[in-house]
């Protein structure tokens, strides 16, 4: 089920020092630029598409996941940073940047400083385990555990 797992995709840390977000860096912002624009650009359409409705760009991850093989690691965050834009509307949270133990990594922020979700993952890991993805349940699951968490 897409809701299993959530402790791979949010983590708190245990102090400052072991993990610090701060706003995305130059480099880091471009990447996630360019895989957005991938997402958009891979999409045909008789007319623009709305890229600031929630349900647009759900609608446009699924139907670019049904062609994305487990190995393109690349286009599944790609298709992550999509779904990780719709969730920072939903409940207004933040991207930052994470440097941590694990290495560098665009995450949202949508709590206190340690609260993150790592939406470039949440897609990719589950497809690259040869899960089934239903993107709309994926993404109800993640927001109301977001949600939960911000209500504490």
């Amino acid at each position: 089920m897409a809701s299993e797992g959530f402790g791979r995709l949010f983590r708190r840390s245990r102090s400052e020092a072991e993990t610090r977000a701060a706003p995305l860096s130059a480099d880091l912002a471009a990447d996630v630029d360019a895989r957005r624009e991938w997402v958009w650009a891979s999409v045909s359409a008789d007319t623009p598409l709305d890229r600031s409705d929630d349900r647009t760009a759900l609608s446009v991850i699924s139907a670019l996941l049904a062609d994305v093989r487990p190995d393109e690691t690349w286009k599944l965050q790609s298709l992550g940073i999509v779904f990780g834009d719709v969730l920072a509307r939903v409940t207004r949270a933040e991207w930052v940047q994470v440097d941590d133990e694990r290495g560098t990594d665009a995450a949202l922020r949508f709590g206190g400083p340690d609260d993150l979700a790592f939406p470039l993952t949440m897609i990719s890991r589950r497809v690259e385990a040869g899960e089934e993805v239903d993107v709309l349940e994926l993404f109800r699951a993640v927001a109301t555990t977001i949600a939960q968490k911000q209500a504490r």
